[in-house]
């Protein structure tokens, strides 16, 4: 089986910032509900507080000791929700914050 790194992107004071981790792990009180409405797809909802571990900094590359601060990232909670598909069956998950517009905050050491 493959597995994938994580990117985490966005933008701080107008600049792009990229990260990538290595591990993701949901915190405890995260939980996942599957709703049957007796027709295809299901209903997904739910909340979750995600930490990101090995986390490296690849944009921008201030200087080759530009880090994130024990590596980790950790999320601000989130809420997710089921989005239906352009195809009956298919359904997508739209994450984002439960309270606000942040995902999450991190310290940056040069």
């Amino acid at each position: 089986m493959q597995t994938t790194n994580q990117v985490l992107k966005g933008t701080l004071a107008g600049v792009e910032v990229e990260l990538e981790a290595t591990g993701v792990t949901a915190k405890e009180g995260s939980y996942v509900e599957n709703t049957d409405h007796g027709t295809e797809p299901m209903d997904v909802s739910g909340e979750v507080t995600l930490e990101y571990t090995g986390v490296t900094v690849k944009k921008p590359l201030l200087s080759p000791a530009c880090a994130v601060e024990g590596g980790k990232v950790t999320t601000n909670p989130l809420k997710f929700t089921s989005v239906t598909g352009t195809t009956p069956k298919t359904t997508g998950i739209k994450f984002e914050p439960k309270e606000g517009t942040t995902f999450g905050n991190t310290e940056r050491h040069l």
